[in-house]
């Protein structure tokens, strides 16, 4: 997918850097379009429909730390109109593929199609794939994206270096998976008693694993707190932010090429980038980033 993206990476900041002004929202104008079309990619839905998904992300995440499964009426409502959205999309899709004619070659089209010991997902399965693939595959990546870029425009000398080599753009993105996690910690519900650092864990608990924490751990990474270009790349790679295990991000490689990709295009096209105004921090407590990142550019 790389070309493709490459050519809808300069599209986006290429209309982001012609902004009224040379000022803007940088979420709303490049971290969001970016992963938010490469969702509507994988789960054959129409581009002009980003605006419908953007009010629908974040607020899903949310739910994630909802006490007792209490979601507010904006969360509520963001899973009332997805699911209003996805069921005909999915139901649309799979009578296509029962009636023999050609399906879009995509994620939904292999998720309706895949079979394991004879066995297909549930129609409800497939919406409750895309509903997580929608929200862990663009608003995560929306904030890896705004995270890189805020700490380049709070560090002139950072941004200069990245200008001078671009190479050094891939190890500024992975130290901002370590130092600013997007996703900087998960519940898990553990299926037996476990008993960790001497703490009995009962059957069933909720344990919040945190990444972010581990990720600033002094015993494994030297002066944790500093964002550093100068960190071996290899050991760099062993940070937490995509989880570990079973549970590890399988969009890894996609987000990292989204973000890699969209950072040397805004440092390309937008000159002397800088902040331009409050900025809003992310709402849903699981995760860290920004929601609005104005800024400004120009010489």
């Amino acid at each position: 997918m790389r070309g493709d993206i490459e050519a809808l990476v300069k599209e986006v900041v290429t209309e982001f850097a012609a902004s009224k002004g040379s000022e803007g929202d940088l979420i709303r104008g490049v971290g969001m379009p970016i992963p938010l079309t490469i969702m509507c990619w994988l789960l054959g839905t129409p581009v002009s429909d980003i605006e419908k998904f953007r009010q629908w992300v974040l607020p899903m995440a949310e739910a994630v730390s909802a006490v007792d499964g209490r979601m507010g009426d904006v969360t509520a409502q963001a899973y009332k109109s997805f699911g209003e959205y996805f069921w005909p999309h999915v139901k649309t899709r799979a009578a296509l593929i029962e009636s023999g004619a050609e399906a879009p070659d995509d994620m939904l089209t292999r998720l309706l199609t895949v079979e394991r010991d004879g066995q297909k997902l549930t129609q409800e399965d497939v919406m409750g794939f895309c509903q997580f693939l929608m929200v862990a595959g663009s608003a995560t990546t929306t904030l890896l994206i705004g995270n890189v870029m805020g700490r380049i425009i709070d560090d002139p000398a950072l941004a200069a270096r990245l200008i001078a080599d671009p190479s050094l753009i891939e190890i500024a993105v992975e130290e901002s998976l370590r130092i600013d996690a997007p996703v900087h910690g998960l519940f898990r519900t553990n299926d037996e008693p476990v008993c960790m650092q001497g703490v009995d864990i009962p059957v069933d608990s909720k344990v919040l694993a945190l990444f972010g924490s581990a990720n600033l751990d002094p015993n494994v990474w030297e002066n944790p707190e500093e964002f550093s270009l100068e960190r071996d790349p290899v050991q760099l790679r062993k940070h937490f932010a995509f989880g570990v295990g079973i549970h590890y991000c399988l969009g890894a490689p996609l987000a990292r090429m989204e973000a890699q990709l969209a950072v040397q295009e805004m440092l390309a096209r937008l000159p002397n980038v800088q902040s331009n105004g409050e900025r809003h921090l992310v709402k849903a407590a699981v995760l860290k980033g920004f929601e609005v990142l104005p800024v400004k550019w120009g010489n």
